[in-house]
């Protein structure tokens, strides 16, 4: 019978995302709780992350959002990463202020070219005169 190792866990990865159509608004949210993974003595954690957008159609080509990265969060963990050893035992964590409270301003303008595809017409005069009588000719 093999024993546990104290290090060995089970882990669960998972997100969620929703995405609201409002007119010409569309409101998207999004999260996860990050991913872990083991790798000889290394072990690695990528921190959760979690997104709001929120997008106005001005008119067909024009397109205007805001895109909001770990709102409320001033500087987010972005990894951490723990060598596990009988003898040492070492925790490097990396943090980004550039993923905190980061607000993105987008502007979209939808360009076209080539021929536009027009749609035809066609009216259906079948006429079903057989009788469906085999007759000799």
């Amino acid at each position: 019978m093999q024993q546990k190792s104290k290090y060995e866990e089970i882990s669960f990865v998972g997100g969620a995302s929703i995405e609201a159509y409002l007119d010409k608004w569309t409101l998207t949210a999004y999260a996860d709780n990050g991913w872990n993974f083991m790798e000889g003595e290394h072990r690695g954690h990528q921190a959760p992350a979690w997104y709001f957008t929120a997008s106005y159609r001005l008119n067909d080509v024009l397109t205007i959002s805001l895109y909001a990265q770990h709102p409320f969060c001033k500087n987010p963990l972005s990894n951490k990463t723990e060598v596990l050893s009988r003898y040492i035992y070492k925790e490097v964590s990396q943090h980004n202020r550039d993923y905190g409270n980061m607000l993105t301003l987008n502007l979209s303008w939808s360009l076209s070219s080539g021929r536009k595809y027009r749609h035809i017409q066609r009216t259906m005069n079948h006429k079903d005169s057989d009788t469906g009588i085999l007759q000799n000719k």
